[in-house]
């Protein structure tokens, strides 16, 4: 009978309107008394577990006819044998060697079992829960996915006894996970752990939610590197000194970090310098966002270079706008040869992006102006001859800068780079000089000298730059020689961190703070650590950029390490420093700052006040682009359709979907 068939245990018939109503959903579909394929079709799409249960009980059912008669053929047989069991024995007893016996048939019970949906504290459902969970925070998909019916399908067809539950079921998964990483966080910052932390301050587009976050950054007893996100706290209040120094206090409690803190790494804003103030813990300005200063400052010195990049800016976005003047672009790109690269925006508060998007532009000026010729409806138009030159040379100008951020940048870079970048720096941009955008030129130099003048005296810097096999003390003055290494004896066995004296000066934008920097960078100053080096500077080229040397490997490679050296200090720490100034070779510039001393320590020849020193002044980063990293995780996690999350959800999903990866 119809009515016979399993799936009207889920479906009430309508016959007056030849529907059916599912007893699950509510949801009434058209059918016949004679066609339910609707119907099955409803369970498959929206009840997966009631579908593949139902078909369970089918297939069952199916396998007892064949079994029954299976079992009275072999009866019909083997009565059939006794008839002629005199005539046929040998016979039968030569087909039982020659054929196998028949296969055991799988018992209806046991067929149940092994496609019976688990129970939802099955372990391997639990297992399947977690990555689930994992999954959902390190890709950053919203926990809707599990409702979303492509994602069933793949996760049925992947595991047909593993069911799906509710989103809220796996929010409150993640609230468990987010607990058990923020543990197991904590069990890998050793006891003696010498931590330095980057905070900054995120705001989404609406407004609606703002975040600090902190990032811890330390070496562990083995000399490995260790990035890690310590919390991306939502602030609730007024963004203030005292409500962020209030938040960072109670990251540093939570994750017992009082008295552990060597460096914390921020911004120019005086309400993060007031919170650093606050909780007296030593603060420097992040080095990029000290070197995006100096570009700005710069860039406004040449009334025709703002010109030129205002016309620009109007030009790229005339193509952002215009479909019909894009696709022209790509035409005439094709016809020129050129590559098929669209234009770049400049952006504000984006590193280099004036840079970007000038080199973008010489790249493409002729397809642009092509373009432009051949359109009657804008008034718009290319850079003359003239502006093209000074573009080009800007670019030219701007590079070395872009080269020395992207090294800074780098998550395992130290702040030991920073003395030798900025030095190598200064020593490129005096080797350059274009009478047509001197003004720029000159105030970036001066812009530079004045704002990292700070960190070139520092001695946290400079301990941090002479411990880095990379440098030694090949950049700096035969005169600081003497004075950094002895300053570095007297910090072994030191626990606590030096103080530093770099958060003013370079996170203010008025004031210079250092008169005597004239001769920083030049021929006199640097002779003594760095050769001088022939170069002559062509005219630059306009179509995009040219493939040369890095001027950081350029000038590295000619640096010498001192090699002179006072009387053998007395103790086992003392003698291995002793031996490590003396000896002339640098690491590559590529190398980790770490290698040198991990080789000691395998080699079980690093005392451990040495070591300790050197956990201490290598284990902080130069900038807070850790900080900045974070934040574009936040603004994919933050996006149009899931302006809903709230500040602490947030926060948890940011804290896995960046230390998940380490930890799983």
């Amino acid at each position: 009978m119809i009515m016979d068939n399993p799936i009207w245990k889920h479906f009430n018939r309508v016959p007056v309107k030849e529907a059916a109503i599912c007893l699950s959903c509510k949801a009434e579909l058209k059918t016949t008394s004679s066609s339910t394929t609707g119907l099955w079709r409803h369970l498959q799409n929206k009840h997966v577990g009631l579908y593949k249960t139902l078909k369970n009980e089918e297939k069952a059912k199916a396998a007892r006819v064949p079994f029954s008669v299976s079992t009275t053929s072999n009866q019909n047989t083997s009565a059939a044998s006794s008839h002629n069991s005199s005539t046929n024995k040998d016979n039968d007893s030569s087909c039982m060697q020659s054929c196998p016996p028949p296969s055991k048939q799988a018992k209806i019970d046991s067929m149940f079992r092994v496609n019976k949906p688990w129970d939802k504290n099955n372990p391997s459902s639990r297992a399947i829960d977690r990555l689930i969970v994992q999954m959902i925070a390190v890709d950053s998909q919203p926990v809707s996915i599990v409702e979303d019916l492509g994602f069933q399908r793949l996760v049925a067809g992947l595991e047909p006894r593993y069911e799906l539950k509710s989103r809220n079921y796996y929010q409150k998964l993640i609230e468990k996970e987010y607990e058990l990483a923020k543990q197991t966080v904590k069990q890998q910052l050793p006891d003696d752990v010498e931590v330095a932390v980057t905070s900054d301050c995120w705001s989404s587009a609406n407004q609606a939610i703002a975040l600090l976050s902190v990032t811890g950054h330390f070496v562990t007893p083995d000399l490995e590197r260790k990035n890690l996100v310590l919390a991306a706290t939502p602030i609730e209040s007024a963004h203030t000194g005292e409500a962020l120094s209030n938040i960072l206090l109670n990251v540093i409690e939570e994750f017992q970090l009082n008295d552990h803190v060597t460096l914390l790494l921020r911004d120019g804003g005086s309400n993060i310098r007031k919170a650093a103030s606050l909780l007296q813990v030593p603060d420097a300005s992040c080095a990029c966002h000290v070197l995006q200063l100096c570009v700005k400052e710069a860039l406004k010195e040449g009334v025709l270079t703002q010109t030129i990049i205002k016309k620009v800016k109007g030009l790229v976005g005339h193509f952002d706008r215009s479909h019909p003047a894009q696709k022209q672009l790509q035409n005439f790109q094709g016809a020129l040869g050129l590559p098929k690269n669209r234009l770049i925006q400049n952006v504000e508060t984006r590193w280099n992006s004036s840079l970007h998007m000038l080199r973008r532009y010489n790249e493409q000026h002729a397809a642009v102006a092509a373009v432009l010729s051949a359109s009657s409806g804008t008034t718009l138009q290319a850079l003359t001859e003239n502006e093209l030159d000074i573009s080009a040379r800007l670019v030219t100008l701007l590079e070395p800068l872009d080269e020395a951020t992207e090294q800074l940048s780098r998550d395992a870079e130290s702040t030991s780079v920073l003395i030798p970048i900025i030095r190598m720096l200064l020593r490129k941009l005096d080797k350059i000089d274009f009478a047509q955008i001197s003004s720029v030129h000159r105030s970036l130099i001066n812009a530079i000298k004045s704002r990292f003048e700070c960190f070139l005296t520092n001695e946290f810097y400079q301990a941090s730059t002479a411990l880095d096999g990379r440098f030694k003390l090949a950049f700096f003055d035969s005169s600081q020689h003497e004075i950094i290494k002895d300053y570095i004896l007297q910090e072994l066995g030191s626990r606590a961190p030096p103080t530093l004296s770099v958060a003013t000066a370079a996170g203010n934008e008025e004031s210079n703070y250092y008169a005597n920097v004239e001769n920083l960078g030049s021929e006199d100053d640097s002779h003594e650590t760095i050769s001088a080096v022939a170069e002559s500077e062509d005219q630059p080229a306009r179509a995009g950029k040219t493939k040369r040397l890095s001027f950081l490997e350029e000038f590295h490679g000619i640096v010498q390490s001192s090699q002179a050296q006072g009387p053998m200090p007395a103790g086992k720490a003392a003698k291995v420093l002793h031996d490590y100034f003396a000896n002339p070779e640098l690491l590559p510039m590529s190398s980790d700052p770490l290698d040198h001393w991990r080789n000691k320590l395998r080699s079980d020849n690093l005392p451990s006040d040495l070591k300790s020193l050197i956990r201490r002044y290598l284990g902080a980063p130069p900038t807070s682009v850790p900080s900045e990293r974070l934040f574009s995780k936040a603004g994919r996690i933050y996006e149009p359709r899931r302006r809903s999350l709230k500040g602490e959800n947030i926060e948890r999903l940011l804290f896995l979907a960046s230390n998940m990866p380490q930890l799983i």
